[in-house]
């Protein structure tokens, strides 16, 4: 091999590593804003109290007619859920463009260190939600009018929430195997795990992106008419599974341009 295709080869996971670290970061600013400012579902749980953005919540949710009802406003006087889970998840979501910026990482590891444990913490925190949720019954699929929730045979547990508790375990098993990894100072390994953790919660983002864009086709298309419930409810499921295929691949490939990059400093 050259050395200027070496060099190239090099450039190019740089842009790539670059690009994603750009992306990832767009997500998370958006899921800041969408929990903050508008539709600010972190301030749901103030219902005696509304304001313009409840009214915008509201209005939003009620226009919504290709995606299950109440997913805007489900959480309304839902005061565990907001500390357990979305005030977390604002935490969750602005640590990640911090702990993966390199200079950062390199710079000033007591902060890496320190926001780490915060972050893992975190990540607890809003699986206790999240199980809170569906104990509530405040999955999309309690939403649907006529429509009962497919249930795995000689079980009480719908398939949605099944595959929900499945996503959840991997979530906390890659934080966990991270932390392993950082406190064996393997720290190649600990961002690999850490890249795995985040590609099972980010997909949530995807999905609210997936959302609106299919909301807005939808509205051009068909104007006012409402879709019936069920096909509310699988529309929203094939785009969470298509938000955790995507989130999947863009993290094993992160992985694999990290690695890749490397071997190319080992040689």
């Amino acid at each position: 091999m050259t050395s200027d295709s070496s060099t190239g080869g090099s450039k190019h996971i740089e842009n790539e590593l670059r690009r994603i670290y750009i992306l990832v970061t767009c997500l998370c600013i958006f899921m800041f804003v969408w929990i903050v400012f508008v539709p600010a579902t972190a301030f749901v749980n103030r219902p005696q109290n509304p304001g313009w953005r409840d009214r915008l919540r509201s209005e939003t949710d009620q226009q919504v007619n290709i995606l299950p009802r109440g997913l805007l406003t489900k959480y309304e006087g839902e005061t565990l859920v907001a500390f357990t889970h979305i005030i977390p998840a604002v935490v969750w979501v602005m640590a990640i463009p911090l702990q993966f910026h390199p200079m950062i990482r390199k710079k000033y590891r007591k902060f890496h260190r320190f926001l780490g444990r915060v972050f893992v913490l975190t990540s607890f925190l809003l699986m206790i939600g999240f199980v809170v949720i569906l104990q509530r019954g405040l999955s999309f699929e309690n939403y649907l009018v006529g429509v009962e929730p497919v249930v795995i045979p000689g079980t009480m547990v719908s398939w949605n929430d099944a595959f929900l508790y499945v996503l959840a375990c991997f979530f906390l098993y890659f934080a966990i195997r991270a932390v392993g990894s950082a406190k064996r100072s393997e720290f190649h390994s600990h961002q690999f795990w850490m890249i795995r953790h985040c590609s099972c919660g980010l997909w949530v983002i995807v999905q609210r992106i997936l959302s609106v864009i299919t909301s807005v086709v939808y509205n051009l298309m068909y104007g006012r008419v409402p879709a019936p419930d069920h096909m509310r409810g699988k529309v929203f499921f094939y785009l969470g599974l298509v938000a955790v295929i995507i989130s999947v691949i863009i993290g094993e490939y992160t992985i694999s341009l990290l690695k890749m990059e490397g071997k190319r400093k080992a040689m």
